[in-house]
C-alpha cells in the first residue's frame, strides 16, 4: 500500500512538472491534427485561417493575454458570415511538443480541444 501512494504520488508530481514551451508557437504556421484543409498563418497580433477546399477565409486579431492563453476576435470573413465576425474565443495552450500543442478554446458557450501542428517557422 504504501509503494501505491508513493507512486501516486511521484506521478502527480512528474504530471505537474511538465514545461510548456508555448512561446515557440506564438509566431508560425500550423494545421489541425485532424484536418489538413484548414492552415493557420499567425504572427504576434494576426491569425489568417485558410481552407484550401473551400476556400474560406477568417482574419483575426489576437491579444496575448499570458505566454500560453490568448484572444482570437474575428474581424473578417471572405463568405460574408456575420454570425462569426467580432466573435472573441478565449484559447489556452495546455501543452505542448516540440512541434504541436494541445488547446482548449472556448467562446463563451461552446468549449472545444484539438492539437495544432507546427509547419513552418521558428
Amino acid at each position: 500500500m504504501k509503494y501505491l501512494l508513493l507512486l501516486f504520488i511521484l506521478g502527480m508530481t512528474s504530471c505537474s512538472s511538465q514545461s510548456k514551451d508555448c512561446l515557440k508557437f506564438k509566431t508560425g504556421t500550423f494545421k489541425y491534427s485532424d484536418d489538413d484543409d484548414w492552415i493557420i498563418t499567425r504572427t504576434d497580433s494576426t491569425q489568417i485561417e485558410v481552407n484550401k477546399k473551400n476556400e474560406r477565409t477568417l482574419k483575426s486579431s489576437i491579444k496575448w493575454l499570458s505566454d500560453c492563453e490568448f484572444v482570437i476576435t474575428v474581424v473578417e470573413d471572405n463568405k460574408g458570415s456575420s454570425n462569426i465576425l467580432d466573435k472573441k474565443i478565449t484559447v489556452k495552450i495546455l501543452n505542448t511538443t516540440s512541434k504541436s500543442y494541445h488547446y482548449e478554446a472556448t467562446d463563451g458557450i461552446k468549449k472545444t480541444k484539438n492539437i495544432l501542428i507546427k509547419i513552418q517557422g521558428k
